[in-house]
């Protein structure tokens, strides 16, 4: 039996009015159940592609090295591996291979020291090459982009690589960025990452990379839809005033969302204005729409969402849900985020500072659970702190990198 998401509502309030207009937040929970089987997994087709520009000198290449051999001793011995390194020139030290010769490719992953410039998109072009070769149905095929620095040899037009990673996606080839220290363009890598429907990291020390490596290999195997896409569309005169996720749209005009990965669940947080009603009715149908991994097959799914009708005066006395108002509030806080990083851009540090500033005071004043915005408080200070200490690159990735994990879900 294949997987099935589950798709739940959660609502401000459980009604809507009959003689006013309602202003209605919701969250719409996709949760993905867990493997409950015991079924060999899926074969994987990885392509890892490590920088090893001068800047990655010292314990960044040591920990490259690490992770990169951590992800080839789990492998099966029907997976596929290659490794492609680069700076100014591109070397594959281990083309496309079958995981069962692991002494081999860990001496190879050993060998592999910094040298020179950033030829990032070569790099990641020779990789996607490799796992191209083997891009077969019946597996996971994944690049996994490494790098500190800016690309500086070669392509290094943003729209021109997130169209090629784009591209390669749509033929079943997905695309993780790991970003290592405060070099790196983190608009880039993100862009790739969401472009190649994999996952964007920002990795503030060289020591976590064997752990995020961890993390996103357990993501891949547990991986059990891609191309997820959710559509919305509203009846009886419903109006989506807001998607407070702030996701890209696909070609058809519906919102792109996350892998589903066994025993995750995905938030999407949106704004309602419901008219006045006699009835209760359907307000909402969603179209869930993913690859499934299993099956091979596109798969779609429908929910409604419909609630009591009662009167304003009867709606005024209900309990508001303080998840969701949580949710609201931290999705508001990306965007004060992504506004502050726009002043940062134009050089503004005071105005940077003082929209951060705003933005906490906001959450203080915000009538919600306090534990439930403890972290956003803890994080909005530590960002003030990076900017009066002068470390703005620091911020700015840290802002972009918390935006990104909440806008998918991501603790």
């Amino acid at each position: 039996m294949t997987m099935q998401p589950e798709i739940t509502f959660i609502p401000l309030k459980n009604a809507v009015a009959s003689d006013v207009v309602t202003e209605l937040d919701l969250i719409l929970r996709i949760t993905v159940p867990e493997i409950k089987t015991t079924k060999e997994r899926l074969p994987l087709n990885l392509g890892l592609v490590i920088d090893r520009s001068g800047s990655m000198e010292g314990k960044k290449i040591k920990y490259a090295r690490k992770a990169a051999s951590y992800a080839v001793n789990q492998l099966l011995s029907t997976d596929r591996i290659s490794v492609t390194i680069y700076d100014d020139q591109i070397e594959v030290i281990v083309p496309s291979t079958l995981a069962n010769k692991k002494e081999y490719i860990l001496n190879k992953i050993k060998s592999i020291t910094a040298r020179s410039m950033t030829a990032l998109y070569d790099g990641w072009l020779e990789g996607a090459t490799q796992v191209s070769k083997f891009n077969e149905p019946e597996r996971l095929n994944r690049v996994i982009l490494l790098s500190d620095g800016l690309a500086n040899v070669g392509e290094t037009n943003p729209d021109a690589i997130a169209t090629n990673v784009n591209g390669l996606s749509k033929h079943g080839v997905s695309t993780t960025t790991m970003g290592i220290g405060d070099d790196f363009n983190e608009d880039l890598m993100q862009g790739i990452a969401l472009s190649g429907d994999g996952n964007y990291y920002y990795i503030q020390d060289a020591e976590q990379l064997p752990n995020i490596f961890e993390n996103e290999l357990q993501g891949i195997i547990a991986t059990l839809g891609q191309k997820v896409s959710i559509g919305i569309k509203t009846l009886a005169e419903v109006q989506l005033v807001d998607v407070f996720n702030d996701l890209d749209k696909t070609e058809y005009g519906n919102y792109k969302l996350p892998n589903l990965i066994a025993g995750n669940t995905f938030d999407l947080v949106l704004r309602l204005k419901v008219p006045t009603m006699t009835q209760s009715m359907t307000l909402v149908d969603f179209r869930l729409a993913y690859d499934d991994m299993e099956t091979k097959s596109r798969k779609v799914s429908h929910a409604q969402l419909q609630l009591p009708v009662v009167t304003s005066a009867e709606l005024a006395t209900y309990p508001e849900n303080e998840e969701v108002k949580a949710k609201v509030l931290q999705l508001n806080v990306t965007r004060a985020k992504e506004e502050a990083v726009r002043r940062l851009d134009r050089g503004d540090v005071r105005g940077t500072r003082e929209r951060l500033q705003e933005a906490k005071e906001e959450m203080m004043a915000y009538e919600v659970c306090f534990n439930m915005i403890e972290p956003e408080i803890a994080e909005m200070d530590n960002l003030l702190e990076d900017l009066d200490t002068g470390k703005s690159k620091s911020m700015r990735k840290k802002a972009q990198f918390q935006n990104y994990n909440k806008r998918r879900s991501r603790p």
